[in-house]
């Protein structure tokens, strides 16, 4: 017997084996869809960040946590640019203030030069 060899374009064939497919996808997803979603949507929002974590954080409280976290540091920020006028006031203020006859910046600077020796020597040339 002589053997019959029939080539076919792969385009030919790859509607028909897409749709084969597509049904079988299909059928293992079940007919009730919400129910695959909600069952979908549970197992993300359980999703452990890893195998060790015992504390019952989830990935998903994790990023909540983190958007929570992100959002207050933007509102914290904007409540600060609002606030510049009056924070840079009271920085001005602490240090013009005198305690004990001196301001801020007098004792910083008596401060630093109390630790700081300075010496010049002279060459001849």
């Amino acid at each position: 017997m002589d053997d019959v060899n029939i080539q076919i374009p792969k385009g030919a064939l790859q509607g028909i084996v897409d749709a084969h497919i597509r049904t079988a996808v299909m059928e293992a997803l079940g007919s009730d869809p919400a129910a695959l979603v909600a069952k979908v949507v549970d197992a993300a929002m359980a999703e452990k960040p890893d195998r060790y974590s015992r504390d019952g954080s989830t990935l998903f409280k994790q990023e909540v946590s983190k958007a929570i976290r992100e959002m207050a540091t933007e509102v914290f920020k904007e409540w600060l640019d609002d606030q510049r006028s009056v924070i840079r006031k009271r920085i001005h203020d602490r240090l013009t203030k005198k305690i004990k006859g001196r301001t801020f910046a007098d004792q910083l600077v008596d401060s630093l030069t109390d630790h700081m020796s300075v010496s010049v020597y002279m060459k001849d040339h």
